[in-house]
């Protein structure tokens, strides 16, 4: 199976995972839901939904967390994380769900504006069906080194679409020059913070 296909299968598990936790529907009742990553692009590998919430003025991000806590009541979901983001004025919230694989579920629940849309906007313009198997190239790369995670798929994404980059040494050499950033960075262990 190519990883194209590879991709297209989990991008439909993804959709069936999110319909039977009824999780759209739970999100919005605290704000404005935007699904954003892998699953929106068709480059899933990592078994990994992404959500940005805008949240209403009903709720703080705390207060966000205890809801859609409360909501997902789902016996496959555990091991419920969230980080605190005092800079994004935000709290990520993160689940696994042990059904279909072991799927992460990460909720970005923000204070404030979010760019997610804007960012979201530029891929898809950008994108190919070449680019679109460049990207999973370099993705599947990453992942079998355990790797894949820091925010290294979106600079994947704009170091494909708008320069072009097609192998992972000349991604490496890219990432450096223009973030200052060597692998290393990406073999850190991220640090959670449970507010509740």
């Amino acid at each position: 199976m190519s990883l194209l296909e590879i991709s297209k299968k989990r991008q439909q598990t993804a959709h069936k995972i999110m319909s039977n936790l009824n999780l759209v529907p739970i999100l919005s009742e605290v704000g404005d839901v935007h699904l954003v990553g892998s699953v929106v692009h068709g480059t899933v590998l990592k078994l990994d939904i992404d959500f940005h919430i805008e949240l209403n003025k009903k709720y703080t991000a705390k207060e966000a967390v205890k809801y859609v806590r409360k909501h997902l009541t789902d016996s496959h979901i555990h091991d419920i994380t969230t980080s605190v983001y005092k800079h994004l004025n935000g709290i990520v919230m993160e689940c696994m769900y042990a059904s279909r694989g072991d799927w992460s579920i990460d909720m970005f629940l923000c204070e404030g504006d979010l760019k997610s849309k804007r960012h979201e906007s530029w891929i898809a313009k950008l994108m190919t069906t070449p680019k679109l198997k460049n990207i999973l190239k370099l993705k599947a790369h990453y992942l079998r080194k355990k790797m894949l995670r820091m925010g290294m798929s979106y600079w994947i994404y704009e170091a494909v679409l708008k320069y072009g980059i097609k192998t992972h040494k000349d991604f490496e050499k890219h990432l450096f020059e223009q973030r200052q950033l060597t692998m290393d960075y990406f073999k850190k262990k991220s640090i959670r913070k449970n507010v509740i």
